[in-house]
């Protein structure tokens, strides 16, 4: 080793062209110790470098050789001759170089290959749009019909529950100075079950429970419940359907009027037009005049109302809500409102196995069959295209939706975002790093440090892990015991509201909401028996079939408009919404509010569908003139 001497890469010039190699182009030195000559030098080989241009990259590093002529190929593919018996010495700080650029290189090409979702989004898959759900005996029932629905408490059910209330054994003293860190707090379950068996008025709430129409449809096996609202000024239903746009369904006699009026003014404008033409003017301004003036009293007279498109508005709600987290949204949005030309007829089903919709007799409903059926409702409803809404596994479904059936979906709109694409995983784990790469500093304490979430996770979602593997086992017990019910339900609406109401006595249940509403949506789950097939659908989305479909990945085309409350489970800003949502129109960040938030703020969520859609029309409009859509 005594003769080891380096050589410039350019140096290897004239050995290449005479072994036929290719000319490494980089002036960094090499080792050389005896006759060695070289294919070309690491950079060369790492960059693919064939320009001329000159890297500091390579140092030294020690590679035995075993005599003259022999040749080694390294594991980067860098074939090197041995011209003597010398060794090549090449030292550790190139090692860890190399090391270091085929570790990232390596990365690079896995996050390429595997988790890059514009260079391999994979295709929707194609469910079955008629899978049977309910009992096999009823296959051979086609029953299309949409039948009205009343909400019952029968008499012989609420003497059972206050009975049940009045002979609940006593339950375990929560600890002194314990709020609801451990759970719903003792003393205060019993003033609000005292307050359900003696103070909840269960005529008056039934009666408020069938303010809204409501209808039952059979579809796949299932009964499924829904509540359906149109607006009270305007009528028809916006249909966005081959390059068309028009309004559809039935009018009243008022209407009919109005539009008898509209059309004899279009034929009088058509007059006028073909006497222009032919050249007889006479009297034409006094026309045009009274044209004008007809027109203008029409306007004053509520024609701008009737001619608002009633556009279809899929609601869907989740564990442990109910439709009943609806009632307050659904009048503002079903009232016209001034600056907009559009209202909604809004549709409100009860999911599969919630309240007075049926449950799957078999394993296999989860949230993309339960989309599914959504579909299949919607379009029974005459209704080919909508948008739609939805909040915890409401988010899900609606989010499926936009995945399965894209050409269905005008607009989508949650209010509990979470993406669990790869990208977007491993984006988060970048961010507990360097949390500016991936969120506003302003709103960085929602996400990190990820050890507070991961912490905030295994306190509260305990019921996740009970529900997904045993949820008959619990069902058992909720079913059984209206106080349990209460508890198991009621605890949700305190933690999920506020974080912080964890640590106050009453758990703030009553901050938000009256105990009215809260017991409306227990009683919901108690008058129907649904708890536990609720809780059924946790272990059917967590099942190894579920999760085989990879809909986390497969980017959703659907325009998009998300509403963020701060309160809510998880949050993730727009850079990781936008691997499963390319077409994100809006994010809106609240500084208040929590999971439930259509029945916690309904105003506000409100406000933010009407926002979106308006955003979602102007969407469709712009990439009708770019001719990429067929709206």
């Amino acid at each position: 080793m005594d003769d080891v001497g380096t050589i410039g890469c350019n140096e290897l010039h004239a050995a290449s062209q005479r072994d036929g190699w290719t000319r490494c182009h980089f002036s960094q030195s090499v080792p050389r110790g005896g006759g060695i000559a070289f294919a070309r030098c690491f950079a060369c080989v790492l960059l693919g470098d064939d320009t001329g241009s000159s890297l500091p990259f390579l140092s030294e590093i020690s590679i035995p050789t075993q005599g003259a002529g022999n040749k080694l190929m390294t594991p980067l593919g860098l074939q090197v001759c041995m011209g003597g018996d010398d060794d090549l010495h090449f030292g550790p700080a190139m090692v860890n170089k190399l090391l270091a650029v085929a570790v990232l290189g390596g990365i690079g090409f896995v996050v390429w290959r595997y988790l890059c979702p514009s260079c391999h989004p994979p295709k929707p898959p194609v469910l079955d749009a008629d899978e049977w759900w309910g009992p096999d005996h009823l296959k051979a029932t086609r029953d299309e019909s949409i039948k009205p629905f009343k909400v019952v408490f029968k008499p012989d059910m609420i003497k059972d529950l206050k009975d049940r209330l009045s002979r609940a054994r006593k339950w375990t003293p929560s600890l002194e100075g314990v709020a609801f860190e451990y759970g719903f707090n003792s003393k205060s379950l019993e003033k609000v079950l005292q307050y359900w068996k003696d103070s909840y008025q269960f005529e008056a709430r039934e009666k408020y429970l069938n303010t809204y129409p409501q209808f039952t449809t059979f579809i796949q096996g299932l009964n499924i419940h829904f509540i359906r609202v149109k607006p009270d000024a305007t009528q028809g239903v916006e249909e966005e359907e081959e390059g068309r746009r028009g309004l559809i369904g039935a009018v009243d006699k008022a209407s009919l009027i109005k539009e008898a009026k509209v059309q004899k003014k279009q034929e009088r404008l058509k007059r006028i037009r073909e006497r222009e033409r032919s050249g007889q003017i006479k009297n034409l301004h006094s026309e045009r005049t009274a044209s004008t003036r007809d027109w203008s009293s029409l306007l004053n007279n509520d024609f701008l109302k009737y001619m608002q498109q009633v556009v279809p508005l899929l609601l869907l709600h989740g564990w442990p809500g109910s439709v009943r987290e609806f009632y307050e949204l659904i009048p503002l949005l079903t009232k016209q409102r001034p600056g907009r030309n559009f209202v909604f007829e809004v549709v409100v089903p009860s999911l599969p196995g919630y309240g007075f919709s049926d449950a799957a007799v078999r394993p296999g409903l989860a949230t993309p069959q339960i989309a599914v059926i959504m579909r299949n409702l919607m379009r029974r409803l005459g209704h080919k295209k909508f948008y739609v809404q939805g909040g915890d596994w409401g988010s899900v479904i609606v989010s499926n939706m936009a995945t399965l059936f894209p050409e269905d979906i005008l607009g989508h709109h949650t209010n509990m975002p979470f993406v669990q694409h790869k990208c977007t995983l491993l984006k988060t784990l970048i961010g507990s790093v360097f949390p500016s790469w991936v969120v506003e500093e302003k709103y960085a304490e929602r996400m990190y440090p990820l050890s507070k979430f991961f912490s905030f996770l295994l306190e509260e979602s305990g019921y996740l892990h009970l529900q997904a593997t045993k949820p008959d086992t619990v069902g058992v017990a909720l079913t059984d015991s209206p106080a349990g019910l209460a508890a198991y339900i009621l605890e949700k609406f305190s933690t999920w509201t506020v974080f912080d109401y964890k640590h106050l006595p009453d758990g703030g249940l009553t901050k938000k909401f009256t105990l009215d509403q809260l017991l409306d949506n227990l009683m919901i789950y108690w008058s129907t028996s649904s708890i536990t097939t609720a809780m059924r659908l946790y272990s059917e989305d967590f099942s190894i079939k579920k999760r085989a479909l990879k809909l986390e990945n497969i980017p959703s085309p659907v325009p998009t408009w998300v509403l963020q409350a701060r309160y809510e489970l998880a949050f993730q800003p727009a850079g990781l919404l936008k691997y499963k949502y390319p077409n994100l129109i809006n994010v809106t960040i609240l500084d208040e509010g929590g999971h439930f938030l259509a029945f916690e703020m309904p105003a506000v969520v409100a406000d933010d569908v009407f926002n979106a859609v308006s955003a979602f029309k102007d969407w469709h409009k712009n990439k009708a003139k770019e001719g990429k859509t067929e709206l």
